[in-house]
């Protein structure tokens, strides 16, 4: 499962999908909800790449239903689906919606995950100085995952400064902007 994510952060989706596969066929019967739900958001993540945003939201979705229905509790995994889903929302052009989403999480719980959440969406509507205003608050950031997607953030935002068309290469799928 670790090797799918690595593959999917190193961009070979074809890699990931295998790993991920084999993943899921030893997680079927698993009594670790944790894990499965480690799965499927790095499934999330997968077809999110493969330019497949309504299929990672269904994922995510069926996968914060799951997860409701059950006594385990995992912070990370919590923040996680809490601020992906309007990630996607945004992706399939509901920026709005996602923005108000993200903002009404943030404020009855904030995290850092939110904020660089938050941050992209500021990036991708050509604000990257108010994305780097986000990320400067960023200070609680402890999984490794998140903090890969903040200082990717930052960089795609440092680069719009500079050339502001960067952006959309960066973060809007072709077909999506």
């Amino acid at each position: 499962m670790i090797l799918g994510g690595v593959e999917v952060l190193w961009d070979d989706l074809d890699a990931a999908r295998t790993m991920l596969d084999r993943a899921a066929e030893s997680l079927t019967a698993s009594p670790e909800l944790s894990l499965r739900t480690g799965l499927a958001l790095i499934r999330v993540r997968l077809l999110e790449a493969l330019g497949q945003p309504e299929a990672a939201l269904a994922v995510l979705r069926l996968e914060a239903y799951e997860r409701g229905a059950s006594d385990v509790d995992h912070p990370l995994l919590h923040r996680l689906l809490d601020a992906w889903e309007p990630g996607l929302l945004f992706a399939l052009g509901e920026r709005e919606h996602a923005t108000r989403l993200l903002e009404e999480r943030m404020h009855d719980c904030p995290t850092a995950e939110h904020r660089i959440a938050l941050a992209r969406f500021r990036v991708a509507s050509g604000c990257p100085q108010d994305g780097l205003a986000l990320l400067a608050d960023v200070t609680d950031v402890n999984a490794p995952i998140s903090r890969v997607l903040a200082l990717r953030v930052e960089a795609i935002a440092h680069d719009a400064l500079l050339d502001p068309d960067a952006v959309q290469r960066w973060m809007v799928p072709d077909g999506m902007a």
